[in-house]
């Protein structure tokens, strides 16, 4: 008669101090420790919680020797180590991928995206769990993600809001055309304020988050171009095609206009706070960058030499930029001041087409091109961890803003979600969609779903929460380790 001892060891196992428990799974490959969150409730705590573990996970490579932590490519300081979850992050660096359209994920005539943010629902919370889109036909929507199966329109502006319905002629319906498909950045968000910011036909339209209802309109010299997003209790900036703006919702009205910083090239595509400091791209050949405090004198510049569209933060104090030089698309790697590490300028492989957006998420980068692929590099701009292709929607709106040269949408823009399970709001073509991790599911009409008696609608909340309970075991077996 043999006895299995199997049971009896892994019983041994799970009798050894956490920290043992800990450094034994931190020397096993990505392949061993998945499967521990499916066999006991310990281990899967242990191994959850862990930010060290994680970490080393994300940069292992098979058949090397270090299975511990093992130092970037770019240096992560310790501050901003803290604020990653590794978790999160290396779900993103390896399971599969999907995409969950908001809406119809088909935009009809009239409905398609012109410009996107996300706020949180709660105030003092951290978690973006509200979208907001502005529409060609003039309308602001907004969308709530705490239904982790779909997002639900939960308010809808009235039509020519923002935009005029007026019938044009074909010459300025044109001009319009073009200068819609230049701005990526047209919508601001306040949720402390409860405002938000679009770049209107019109100029800037200030909105009640609350009842979607227009505040008022401000106007400047020229067509607006780009939006910063707004933290308060700091000013938003606007660029218009040959000027910069500082636009304090506190002053009132009757008081004089503030000083405006004027642009010697046009074409401001993208602005960005960071500190006191406002950092400028566009189609022109430098970074400009302006203090707050010392405004509007500009402070410094840095050449770059491609007609940049997209700015994010890296760390503390470095910046990542985006766009097109010679027809192909850049990414660069702006060091802080005093930083040992030089400027990177990828023109060679970041993308065969303009990079339109990007953005941090966790300790590494997204952008979007105009083929419609969302690429995850690590922060020395040249390695490519994962790419996403989005292809075309099938609209029924003409023009050839929206279509990749490989039939695919164009990526406007990426947002990283706070919060949550790190999704990224994606604005792709006319289209707006949610990227995240895990196999994909099947969509269910609105209408399928609705309980017809309060016993169906126990029933399915409890499927839900047996749903929740084991997603993430579902997204760990999806990466097939």
């Amino acid at each position: 008669m043999t006895i299995d001892m199997r049971p009896k060891k892994a019983l041994f196992l799970l009798c050894l101090p956490d920290e043992l428990l800990v450094e034994i799974i931190s020397h096993l490959p990505p392949k061993d420790v998945i499967p521990l969150h499916a066999t006991s409730r310990r281990l899967r705590a242990l191994t959850r919680l862990d930010p060290t573990l994680w970490r080393s996970l994300c940069s292992y490579r098979e058949g090397s020797s270090l299975t511990v932590l093992t130092p970037p490519r770019t240096p992560i300081s310790d501050v901003e180590c803290a604020t990653i979850d590794w978790y999160t992050e290396y779900k993103f660096r390896n399971a599969p991928t999907r995409m969950l359209w908001v809406g119809t994920g088909s935009p009809t005539v009239g409905d398609e995206v012109k410009g996107i943010g996300a706020f949180p629902s709660r105030g003092g919370s951290t978690e973006d769990d509200m979208v907001v889109a502005a529409t060609s036909d003039g309308s602001v929507k907004i969308w709530s993600l705490q239904d982790n199966c779909a997002a639900r329109e939960i308010g809808k502006s009235e039509r020519g809001l923002i935009f005029s319905q007026k019938k044009r002629t074909p010459a300025l319906e044109a001009q319009q055309k073009i200068r819609e498909a230049g701005i990526v950045d047209g919508v601001s968000i306040d949720a402390a304020a409860g405002r938000i910011w679009v770049a209107g036909e019109d100029g800037l339209v200030e909105i009640d988050l609350t009842s979607l209802k227009r505040i008022s309109t401000h106007r400047f010299p020229f067509s607006i171009m780009a939006l910063s997003q707004t933290s308060s209790p700091y000013p938003l900036t606007i660029g218009t095609t040959l000027t910069l703006h500082m636009h304090d919702s506190r002053v009132s009205p009757n008081s004089p206009p503030p000083a405006h910083a004027p642009l010697f090239q046009p074409g401001p595509l993208s602005i960005l706070h960071s500190g006191s400091s406002v950092k400028v791209a566009g189609r022109f050949p430098s970074l400009l960058s302006y203090d707050r405090r010392g405004w509007p004198k500009l402070t410094s510049t840095i050449h770059s030499g491609a007609r940049l569209c997209g700015l994010t933060t890296i760390g503390t104090s470095g910046l990542a930029a985006c766009g097109e030089y010679n027809g192909r698309g850049t990414l660069e790697i702006y060091p802080g001041l005093g930083s040992p590490y030089p400027i990177v300028k990828n023109r060679q492989t970041a993308a065969r087409s303009k990079i339109l957006t990007v953005t941090s998420h966790g300790s590494y980068l997204v952008t979007g091109n105009a083929e419609g692929c969302i690429s995850f590099f690590e922060r020395d701009a040249r390695t490519v961890i994962r790419e996403h292709w989005v292809e075309g929607g099938g609209k029924t709106s003409s023009g050839i803003w929206n279509v990749g040269e490989d039939g695919g949408d164009v990526i406007r823009r990426v947002k990283p979600l706070r919060g949550g399970d790190g999704k990224i709001l994606v604005w792709a073509g006319d289209r707006l969609g949610l990227l995240g991790v895990g196999k994909e599911r099947q969509e269910i009409p609105e209408e399928a779903v609705r309980p017809e008696s309060e016993e169906e609608e126990y029933l399915t909340k409890m499927r839900e929460l047996l749903r929740r309970q084991g997603e993430e075991v579902g997204i760990l077996e999806g990466m097939g380790l």
